[in-house]
């Protein structure tokens, strides 16, 4: 199985580029524009309503770091890489977007209803909205409706702007409602839990934030973001088995000190409580980055250095020390070459643990990272405006690294265990992107390598990553869609054993269909994991086998 990433990846992209030819796609659009032309009066031309100007090349953004796994199985957060303290982000699919306001509804297999919808309005400095999703699945890939489940999102935001100051104000609620379904494997030695959780689960997840900013194309800027999130895991009924409270203060400033050279910091504070049973736990981490940023027409450098000071259950407060290095460089308009050497400090809260697996033990523990050095850099090549190969590298090396462990006696349930050595990872990667006005393909591959001091292996952490996205417009009407995501080289622990089981690659292709009816009227249909297998992410949870849905989507 180790050779399936290859070879699919390999076959994709000939397929892909194959047919794909150089086009001259214009980057702006002139608006209209009247022209009088009056006797003994001299001819003055109107100024385009847009410049054109070449397209600047930039390094890999970070959202190609954290991996977000659409599987057959209800989709959850996963970052290989780091856990971030992070405010879910609000998205909407490009054929939902032409529309501001819509509504979003389907039905497919393992009886999944699907009900989604968006409605903003303008206001007179600024606009608010609302954003409601539900997908829920009646029966899973075992136990019928012992592995069901279903999730529901709601966001609340608004924008508010000032003369100086623009506010953005938002309310996120997320909850997930799932059955441990994953079996165990008791032994003579080891019978299994005696108390396993049989009941459907419920996990509640509120945010509270807001970002006060300063207007853009100011002398001074700066940014203020407070906020307070609440997550909680239990039965219904019964008090939260894992409960944390997360309170966070992010703040930035910029000055201009001459057209070429900003100075500027940001600082940053979180507290978080967990709690579980007579279990409690608290960590705290405050930081602060003063920087200096120099610009020209071909050069970005930035250096600084971060201060940190944290404390958590397992330790006194403690001072580190990280550099905050980067440079980018345009060799030409088609040429660039980037580099950025950090650190940093940062909490494992319950929240994120619960977004790379939601089947959790109830005692936790919850710990600071600390990532003493991450290099990334990488290469940026620019083709014909709309084809940007991206090859990169990346190391690592932290202590107090968070990996996935089955809970003791029930493999069904899992712990945090912790690396307290030095955890070495290092990816070799490369990120494809070709975009015109109907094609975009994305294409990213990442070879990754581990290095432990203390655990036995990097619990599930993949070996390969193959993570391909088309999308290709025919006709005026018709939009389609296909993906697949290739995971392999995950390797998981038994309850009952300390030796390594090397799970099944992961292969899980899906394409989909948007018909457009009319302006407002349109129909769709999505089908995951065409091949039908129960791939396990984690240890004994087959996944949901071949899954389809078909709807409609309505724009007002």
């Amino acid at each position: 199985m180790r050779k399936i990433p290859y070879l699919l990846f390999t076959a994709i992209l000939i397929i892909g580029f194959t047919p794909l030819s150089a086009q001259d796609v214009p980057t702006g659009e002139i608006e209209d524009a009247q022209i009088i032309i009056e006797k003994d009066k001299p001819l003055t031309l109107p100024k385009a309503g847009r410049n054109y100007q070449k397209t600047e090349v930039l390094p890999i953004s970070s959202d190609t770091v954290t991996l977000r796994f659409n599987l057959s199985q209800p989709s959850f957060e996963f970052s290989p890489f780091n856990y971030r303290l992070q405010t879910k982000p609000y998205q909407v699919n490009a054929e939902d977007s032409r529309n501001h306001n819509y509504v979003k509804a389907g039905f497919g297999n393992y009886l999944s209803p699907l009900i989604e919808g968006y409605m903003g309005q303008q206001i007179s400095q600024g606009s608010v909205g609302a954003w409601v999703s539900h997908e829920s699945f009646a029966k899973g890939p075992v136990n019928e409706e012992k592995s069901a489940y279903g999730r529901s999102d709601m966001l609340l935001n608004a924008v508010l702007e000032g003369a100086s100051v623009v506010i953005l104000p938002s309310f996120f609620y997320e909850r997930e409602a799932y059955y441990y379904y994953g079996y165990q494997e008791p032994t003579f030695l080891n019978p299994g839990d005696l108390n396993p959780i049989t009941d459907k689960v419920s996990a509640n997840h509120f945010t509270l934030s807001s970002v006060f900013r300063s207007v853009e194309d100011s002398e001074v800027s700066f940014a203020i973001k407070p906020g307070m999130s609440f997550t909680n895991i239990g039965v219904k009924g019964l008090e939260a088995f894992n409960k944390e409270s997360h309170f966070s203060l992010q703040g930035s400033s910029d000055y201009e000190i001459n057209s070429t050279l900003r100075a500027g910091a940001e600082v940053g504070y979180s507290y978080l409580a967990y709690q579980s049973g007579q279990l409690s736990q608290k960590r705290n981490v405050f930081d602060i980055t003063p920087y200096v940023r120099f610009r020209q027409e071909k050069m970005v450098l930035k250096a600084g250095v971060t201060l940190a000071l944290g404390s958590d259950s397992a330790s006194s407060t403690q001072l580190f020390v990280y550099p905050d290095l980067s440079a980018k460089y345009h060799l030409n308009d088609h040429l660039g070459i980037y580099a950025e050497l950090s650190g940093g400090l940062t909490s494992m809260s319950l929240n994120n643990a619960r977004l790379a697996n939601r089947y959790l033990d109830d005692s936790l523990t919850l710990r600071n990272e600390n990532e003493k050095i991450s290099l990334h850099t990488g290469l940026q090549f620019l083709f014909l405006e709309n084809f940007m190969l991206q090859p990169f590298i990346r190391y690592s090396l932290t202590q107090q690294k968070a990996l996935m462990a089955p809970a003791i006696g029930d493999s069904s349930r899992f712990l945090l265990t912790y690396d307290q050595g030095n955890f070495g990872q290092v990816d070799l990667g490369v990120l494809v992107k070709y975009m015109t006005n109907r094609t975009s393909i994305t294409a990213e591959m990442t070879f990754s390598g581990y290095q432990t001091d203390e655990v036995l292996e990097a619990w599930y952490l993949p070996a390969t990553q193959v993570n391909l996205k088309v999308e290709q417009a025919i006709g005026e009407a018709l939009r389609l869609n296909a993906g697949i995501l290739i995971l392999d080289g995950i390797k998981g622990q038994e309850s009952n054993a300390t030796g390594v089981n090397v799970l099944p690659a992961i292969v899980d292709m899906g394409v989909g269909g948007n018909y457009a009816f009319s302006e407002a009227f349109s129909g769709f249909v999505e089908v995951k994991n065409l091949l039908g297998v129960e791939y396990q992410r984690y240890l004994n949870y087959p996944s949901r086998g071949l899954t389809g849905k078909l709807g409609f989507i309505y724009r007002f």
